[in-house]
């Protein structure tokens, strides 16, 4: 029992779930670049890629004020600059990162409740899918995690008995998270209400707020400076919140990443076509500042149009945000234990650690600073995201924040449970079941056919044709009416000179999506050739 392991064995133990973090991340990286899918950066990754690049070769002040958070380009740069400009060191440094993510969630664990809940918390966070799978990805969520729970464990070191200093540094760390997740600026806010609440005598609530806000002004001052050098414009990190908020809220809003006919779904393409659409409708030149305020204003709009908008999009939205799936956008989860097996051994899955971590909550409530902190943490993060819009990165930071109380349920709050009344263990079962049913109901996902034509792609650009061909055909066979996979099998049916099997693929593809110009490029490229008239044509 970890109760009574001695401190040398509670070590061996400790070493032993860092290890296994970074054995398994380890693992998934190397099992990830010997596929297709490790040559090849997919949507928001080849974006920060190339950012990174402009920036080495632009210099680091760069132009145009920061569309997206700004830190992570920046990080990939350094790296590039100091080591060599290829993401696979970055993605090592990821995986470190992940494992140090690891660790603080122990810490944080053993200073809130106990050794055995801390070694529970670890062995949770190194097997936790999500947390594992975007380890090896170039995305920013590994560092914004590692950032904020950095700066939560140095503030619960604070509130157990730390120097007020540790705050500065806590409010440093939390700016560096904002710059690479913006609403984790929210937080700032967020723990100074909660300093007010929780923290005493009063002037040690002011020392806190003074230290916490000197860090986060440091941490943001070189964007909040760069913004301004570039645009004129005072600007804390990016302008990308209003077309975010407008993705999420607007009357054709799903609840996940929704496209509309004016955006290309590619951060390259969208700040550019966000921008265009606002000035259009405004008919003048718009600032950066005046961009973000415009969506919101016509997100708005909309709730004003019709009032169950905003509900019925906030129920959509925390539905999905409860619900065990891994709502994909640039990479899927499920899919991608197709090519990295060693996936499939992260088998701790976010619905689990949710229902979990709730009665956990529930089992160990307390009014001291260190759990309120938590609480607040848990509470304002979820609420911005729900916010704005769902999908599997975004929600990945509240994790490690659950964890410690789903290690304390499955360690010690059950016992909690087995000593209540009947009547109060009945309320509390019926309520984790119905709970755990809402987060693990079915979630109808076509999205893997994405998926599918990303790896033909993938292997097209390899000159591996038939691989490509078949990984088409299933995209095909999952949603029979998705153009681009039609237009890909007849770049395969040109290259092999099959230019009438060829045409009719294209054909097919601008049936189904008139204004697909790929499509529309290579049949009007082989038409002469076959004297054929398009019967597409508008």
């Amino acid at each position: 029992m970890w109760s009574d392991a001695s401190g040398k064995s509670r070590n061996i133990i400790l070493w032993a779930i860092l290890f296994l973090a970074f054995a398994l991340r380890a693992a998934y990286l190397i099992q990830l670049s010997g596929t297709p899918y490790g040559e090849m950066l997919m949507v928001d990754a080849e974006v920060y890629h190339l950012k990174a690049m402009r920036i080495l070769e632009h210099g680091w002040i760069w132009r145009g004020a920061s569309y997206q958070a700004p830190l992570y380009p920046y990080l990939l740069a350094a790296v590039y600059s100091l080591i060599a400009p290829s993401p696979e060191y970055v993605l090592w440094i990821q995986v470190a990162a992940s494992v140090a993510t690891v660790w603080l969630i122990y810490l944080i664990a053993r200073r809130i409740f106990s050794e055995r809940v801390a070694l529970a918390s670890g062995l949770i966070a190194a097997l936790c899918g999500p947390m594992v799978f975007y380890s090896a990805l170039l995305l920013k969520p590994t560092f914004a995690m590692l950032s904020m729970f950095l700066a939560l464990y140095l503030i619960v070191r604070y509130c157990t008995g730390g120097s007020v200093w540790l705050c500065a540094a806590a409010g440093f760390s939390l700016g560096a998270a904002s710059t690479l997740r913006e609403n984790l600026l929210l937080m700032a806010p967020a723990f100074a209400l909660w300093a007010l609440a929780a923290v005493r005598p009063l002037r040690r609530t002011a020392g806190f707020l003074a230290v916490l806000a000197l860090g986060v002004a440091l941490a943001l001052s070189p964007f909040v400076v760069r913004n301004y050098l570039v645009e004129g414009e005072l600007l804390l990190t990016s302008y990308q919140a209003g077309p975010n908020f407008y993705i999420g809220n607007s009357p054709e809003s799903k609840g996940f990443y929704t496209r509309f006919d004016f955006a290309r779904p590619n951060p390259e393409f969208e700040e550019a076509d966000f921008r265009a659409e606002a000035e259009r409708a405004m008919g003048r030149r718009l600032r950066p500042s005046e961009v973000s305020r415009y969506w919101f204003e016509r997100a708005f709009e909309g709730f004003a149009e019709d009032p169950w908008l905003l509900p019925s999009l906030l129920a959509t939205k925390l539905a999905l945000y409860l619900n065990d799936h891994e709502i994909h956008d640039n990479y899927n989860f499920y899919f991608m234990r197709s090519l990295a097996p060693v996936l499939w051994a992260a088998f701790v899955p976010f619905g689990a650690i949710l229902v979990l971590a709730l009665l956990g909550i529930y089992c160990s409530l307390s009014r001291r600073p260190e759990f309120t902190l938590l609480y607040v943490y848990i509470a304002v993060f979820s609420i911005s995201v729900v916010a704005f819009y769902v999908n599997s990165r975004y929600r990945l930071a509240v994790v490690p924040a659950l964890i410690p109380f789903a290690a304390y349920f499955v360690v010690q709050g059950w016992r909690s449970f087995i000593k209540w009344g009947w009547a109060k263990r009945f309320v509390v079962a019926v309520s984790a079941i119905a709970f755990g049913a809402l987060v693990f109901m079915p979630y109808s996902d076509r999205g893997i056919h994405v998926s599918e034509f990303k790896l033909g792609v993938a292997y097209q650009r390899r000159g591996e044709l038939d691989a490509a061909a078949a990984r088409f055909e299933r995209s095909m066979a999952i949603v029979p009416d998705y153009a681009p996979a039609y237009n890909h099998i007849g770049e395969i049916m040109d290259l092999r000179g099959d230019r009438p099997g060829a045409m009719r693929m294209y054909e097919r593809a601008l049936e189904l999506s008139p204004d697909y110009a790929a499509a529309r490029l290579n049949f009007e490229s082989i038409r002469s050739e076959l004297g054929k008239v398009p019967e597409t044509s508008d």
